[in-house]
This record gives structure tokens, C-alpha cells and sequence, in this order.
């Protein structure tokens, strides 16, 4: 969850890099972006209300972890707007569904003495880790643009999850 909070949250805080050098958008095309994320994260959290089951949590959480950083690395691979759109939606949506499972697995699994101390880390690091990979990716944009700095965040997320994903499983 560390990698997706400092590597692909970050996307929303460089939308409007991606809005005027790669879309050549102004700011309604900014607001068409982030509304996309938006609904992708109301959308998929309404459905994950209704769809999930405890057991089901684990595999929606490491789906969500890799599915977000796909659908975010075809975003920065596209400069045709309206795919980019299409994109975004999943990513909102399947980085919410995670931060949601995420917490729900939390409160059922970390025993009721620590779970107040696992719960504000987990929060610490889902508000303090956008704002460090934003710069942080924001600085490498300057060096390599905005689509390869954070498609290569994308790319670690899904390394990084795909090789812990057996011991989560296990």
C-alpha cells in the first residue's frame, strides 16, 4: 500500500502537467481529468459496497494495487484525451477500492490493542506518501516528462506488488 500511496496517488497532484504538455488542454480539460478520477473512485467504491465479501478482500486489494498502476501506465502512454479519460476513471476507482480494503482488512485482522496504532500509521502514510512522491516524481518530470515519470512509478507498483502478492496469498 506504501508503494501505491507514494507512486500512484501522486497522479492526481501532476494532472495539470498532463493536461497542458500532453493533452494540450486547458483548465476545463484539467477538470474533465480529475472529474474522471472522481467518478471512478464514487462508481467502484458503491460497487464494492455491495459486492464484497470478507474473503473476497485480499484478492480485491492486490487487483486494485495492480490494476491501478496498469490502467495508470496506459494512461501515460496515451495522448489521444478522451482514452486518457477512460483511464482515469479505472484509476480512481481501483485506487479507491483499495484504500478501502486496505482499512476494512485493518479493523478485521490487527488485534484491538494495536489496531489504533496500525490505523494512524496506515493513515500517515496514505496522506504524508502523495505528497512526497508527487515531488519526488514531479522533480524526475522536469528531467523525462511527465508520462515516464510517473508510468515508471506505475511500473515499480506492479513489481513491487506482483513480487509480495505470493507471501500475501500464502
Amino acid at each position: 500500500q506504501i508503494t501505491a500511496s507514494l507512486l500512484v496517488r501522486p497522479y492526481i497532484d501532476l494532472m495539470p502537467g498532463f493536461a497542458v504538455q500532453v493533452f494540450d488542454r486547458n483548465e476545463q480539460g484539467l477538470a474533465i481529468l480529475l472529474a474522471a478520477s472522481g467518478i471512478g473512485a464514487l462508481v467502484f467504491s458503491i460497487v464494492l459496497t455491495i459486492l464484497s465479501r470478507e474473503r473476497w478482500l485480499v484478492y480485491i486489494f492486490v487487483a486494485g494495487m495492480i490494476g491501478s498502476a496498469i490502467m495508470l501506465l496506459l494512461f501515460t502512454l496515451t495522448s489521444q484525451f478522451w482514452l486518457g479519460v477512460v483511464c482515469l476513471i479505472f484509476v480512481g476507482g481501483l485506487a479507491t477500492t483499495t484504500g478501502i480494503a486496505n482499512a476494512t482488512l485493518i479493523q478485521q485482522y490487527v488485534d484491538v490493542e494495536y489496531r489504533g496504532r496500525v490505523v494512524s500509521l496506515n493513515m500517515a502514510f496514505q496522506v504524508g506518501s502523495p505528497a512526497l512522491g508527487a515531488f519526488s516524481l514531479g522533480w524526475l518530470a522536469e528531467f523525462v516528462g511527465f508520462p515516464s515519470a510517473l508510468g515508471s512509478g506505475a511500473i515499480v507498483v506492479v513489481a513491487v506488488t506482483a513480487f509480495f502478492a505470493p507471501d500475501i496469498f500464502a
